[in-house]
């Protein structure tokens, strides 16, 4: 109770928010996220922010070293609980529930942060993972990405294993998923499976069964090519189904239309070049939330104008 009484008093530190104009729409950013409640007197080099998910109900939740909080729309702390790990992925249901993904393992969680159940390394099966950096979940689906086996899988919301979707579709665009590094993701809406191919430089779009609907991709003579060779890194989708994929590198985030035309960019003037794993979620309004873990903080933008949505 000592230490999560303090986690309270750092945590709920102010907010800037700053109007951007039309470029940018606005952002606001929750600086200075506190020590790991496990790991009290260590540096605060420490400290990671990794992943940000927004439930149905517009619940906005972030994940790290210090567990899993929720924050209001003005990124405030409202509740905290701890892992037994730091959390590489998250998502959340319409339940209320939480799917936790560990490099090796999956959590699901209820709102209190009671564990239902666990599937990989130390849970029930014999399902193996190798790296997993991304988790998609719909009413009755769980969708893991796991960076390590280049794969995404498909599972109930028991745990129970449906299929397996690597890429490796008929014809000429069934590539099967490369990834260079561990930045691996996907994400679901209206029925569809929206997954990076980071080596390919490519967001690809499959049924849950794993067929390809289609894709777009980036070559280098292009001036709006994903930079760098392992690009984009982080998928959401708006309403609209306007997608943003964030890149590394060069680190920003690209909204596209449904279509893979780009439109906007976003953080180029905010985002260090150094910068790696900017996980991102919108929310029902087309809010988007991106975490960046160098600043250890949320930054939140609204792009109605600037991309010319409704």
């Amino acid at each position: 109770m000592k230490n999560l009484t303090a986690f309270l008093k750092t945590f709920c530190g102010p907010v800037l928010l700053i109007l951007a104009g039309m470029a940018f729409g606005y952002f606001a950013t929750l600086k200075a996220y506190p020590p790991s409640p496990h790991s009290e007197g260590k540096p605060a080099a420490s400290v990671q922010l990794k992943c940000i998910t927004i439930s149905p109900d517009d619940r906005i939740y972030v994940g790290g070293s210090f567990g899993i909080a929720e924050v209001n729309t003005d990124l405030q702390l409202k509740s905290l609980f701890e892992l037994p790990e730091v959390a590489q992925a998250l998502a959340a249901d319409t339940e209320g529930n939480f799917y936790i993904g560990y490099p090796a393992a999956i959590e699901k969680r209820d709102s209190k942060g009671d564990l239902l159940l666990r599937w990989g390394r130390g849970g029930c099966g014999g399902d193996a993972f190798s790296y997993v950096t991304g988790i998609a979940v719909d009413a009755s689906n769980v969708f893991v990405a796991d960076a390590g086996l280049r794969t995404v899988f498909r599972f109930s919301t028991d745990g129970i294993p449906l299929n397996e979707i690597s890429g490796k579709t008929t014809g000429a665009t069934g590539t099967g998923f490369f990834v260079p590094t561990p930045y691996f993701d996907c994400a679901v809406k209206d029925q569809s499976l929206y997954v990076t191919n980071p080596g390919c430089l490519r967001v690809e779009r499959y049924t849950y069964k794993g067929d390809l609907l289609g894709y777009w991709e980036q070559s280098f003579d292009d001036p709006d090519h994903f930079p760098g060779c392992s690009n984009p890194t982080h998928l959401a989708i708006f309403p609209d189904l306007h997608v943003a994929a964030s890149q590394k590198g060069k680190a920003y985030v690209r909204i596209y239309t449904s279509e893979g035309k780009p439109v906007l960019d976003l953080g180029r003037d905010i985002f260090p070049e150094s910068t790696r794993g900017l996980d991102a979620a919108v929310d029902s309004k087309g809010l988007l939330y991106v975490v960046d873990p160098h600043a250890l903080c949320v930054r939140k933008f609204d792009i109605s104008a600037a991309a010319g949505k409704s």
